[in-house]
């Protein structure tokens, strides 16, 4: 479909999927340089997702911080074509604001959050639920969160299992991780030609192709999505199944206890002693974290057999959000 300047404008400011998806794919150089390039520069052995290439073969290194500062900056451009007053042409508008450093700094905003002020009753819980929650309202993972803390992943979910920390981070959208709950809502560089491993050859964006026309009767590639955004919704709805396959009535049990229940390993074990139940070798924090861990691998190998690109973060989430 063909958009006019102002017609585009309109929709992303209304909030229209198809004309966002459109605005990506024009944009999408644009996009990727702002986002890896400005709003988040990879460090030197962060580990790629990916490699970006531009119509002029520049490679962007994409990572899941920069496919945050991406998803990011297609809401704000979409906020910011509300402004357009067709003065200008739209993409001398629309490329000035995504250039600028104002722009910059109201991601580093967004992205450190704003953690002064943490609730009383999340600090009395201790020093780790303190630092867990900052680092959670500055958008970090589970993963890194746990290595920075040098903390365990039970420990990490005890904490978030909290109802205070639950309730403060739910309301300020930070309790999931974000690129898990936001990825099939825009449109994604096309994988499949734009992107590739890192040792493989790049391959050659095809730009002229017969389909995707926007405002000016420019010719875009159209939309492709990776199979981890198209099997995203058919995978949760397999989860119990999987689970159910994979890990005994007890084992269920035990996660569920800890998990939904937020009971600490010290009660559950504890209560297992004084009703003589089998904890199957659960003896102390160090025998529980194995135990997660063993869950979790078998969880993943049997998912995988049915879903082979899914990512790892992603299978973390799905196994630890279904005993919520």
């Amino acid at each position: 479909m063909i958009y006019s300047d102002t017609e585009l404008a309109k929709l992303l400011c209304d909030g229209d999927s198809k004309a966002m998806k459109a605005f990506q794919i024009h944009y999408q150089d644009d996009l990727m340089k702002v986002a890896g390039w400005r709003l988040y520069k990879p460090y030197r052995d962060e580990k790629l997702d990916k490699v970006y290439k531009t119509q002029k073969k520049e490679s962007i290194k994409i990572t899941p911080y920069v496919t945050k500062a991406y998803i990011w900056l297609s809401e704000q451009m979409a906020l910011k074509a509300c402004k357009y007053k067709g003065l200008v042409p739209f993409k001398n508008y629309i490329r000035s604001v995504m250039w600028k450093r104002t722009t910059t700094i109201d991601w580093l905003r967004h992205h450190k959050g704003s953690t002064q002020i943490i609730p009383r009753k999340i600090i009395e819980q201790g020093t780790l639920f303190e630092d867990i929650t900052r680092l959670k309202l500055k958008d970090k993972f589970k993963d890194d969160i746990c290595n920075e803390l040098d903390c365990l992943p039970i420990e990490f979910d005890r904490v978030m299992a909290n109802e205070h920390v639950m309730k403060f981070l739910k309301k300020r959208n930070k309790y999931g991780e974000d690129r898990i709950i936001k990825a099939d809502a825009f449109h994604q560089p096309n994988i499949v030609d734009t992107m590739v491993g890192e040792g493989k050859e790049s391959k050659e964006l095809d730009h002229a192709d017969k389909s995707g026309i926007i405002a000016g009767g420019m010719i875009e590639k159209p939309m492709y999505e990776s199979d981890q955004q198209l099997y995203l919704e058919e995978a949760k709805n397999k989860i119990k199944e999987v689970i159910n396959k994979c890990l005994s009535a007890k084992e269920r049990g035990i996660l569920k206890v800890v998990i939904s229940e937020r009971r600490s390993i010290e009660e559950l074990i504890k209560d297992a002693k004084s009703d003589n139940i089998d904890l199957l070798g659960i003896i102390s924090h160090k025998e529980y974290d194995k135990f997660y861990k063993k869950c979790e691998n078998n969880f993943r190998d049997e998912i995988r057999k049915i879903y082979k690109n899914l990512d790892r973060e992603t299978i973390k989430h799905f196994f630890y959000e279904n005993f919520i």
